[in-house]
Parts: C-alpha cells; structure tokens; sequence
C-alpha cells in the first residue's frame, strides 16, 4: 500500500547520503517493508509488490538500477539503519527483471497524464 505519493517528502531514511548526495529523503521515494528485523521471512507478496514498485517506478522517473539502495546502504552514520535485514536482492531482481520483460505497454501509459517528473532514488 502506497502512504505518501512520491511527490511527498516522507522522513523514512532520516540523516543520509547516496552517490554524494545528502538527505536522501528530500529526493527519494521510500518503500518501507513491514518486517521485525530479527529474522522474520518476508512473504512472497512482499517481493512482489516490491518488484513491482522498483520495476514501475524506475521505468517511470528513469532512474539507473544501481541507484535502488536501501536504508542500510544511505543512513547516516554508517550502521544507524540495518533495514532491510534479510532482504534477498537476487530474488527481487530477478522478478523485476521478468515484469520488465513482459509489459504489453509503454510505460508512460500507466502514468495519469504522461508527464515525467524528476528521476528520483528508491530506498528501502
């Protein structure tokens, strides 16, 4: 379930910085996994609708694969955030892959009027 709209500051990564770019959360859509961190299986339906999310939303702002971070990766100091713990990335990417592969339609079609709005980074 989307909360904030990506076009909304939401305060998810908090103090940050990702490819020399500070306050990730200025410029970053976050996706925030429900999880407990302490060794708790995601479900299948997460990596779906996360992949279906980055797929999406990297199609739709142009943003490079290797800015798909997580909150491990961009939180301040470095070991602040250890989220997402236990995320399989190969797993996720492969899905996202296969999405990317099979969409009947131009990306721009699943945007309400077609506009394209700054790329931004992904965050989990």
């Amino acid at each position: 379930i989307q909360i904030v709209p990506n076009n909304v500051v939401s305060w998810h990564a908090g103090t940050s910085v990702l490819a020399g770019r500070s306050d990730c959360n200025e410029w970053c859509i976050g996706i925030e996994i429900c999880n407990n961190g302490v060794g708790e299986v995601y479900t299948n339906a997460q990596y779906e609708s996360v992949a279906q999310t980055v797929a999406y939303n990297t199609a739709l702002y142009h943003i490079p694969d290797l800015h798909v971070s997580s909150h491990a990766r961009v939180a301040l100091p470095a070991g602040r955030k250890n989220d997402p713990k236990g995320w399989d990335w190969h797993r996720m990417w492969v899905r996202v892959d296969t999405l990317r592969a099979s969409w009947p339609f131009d990306i721009q079609e699943w945007h309400d009027n077609g506009a394209v709005v700054d790329p931004r980074v992904i965050t989990t």
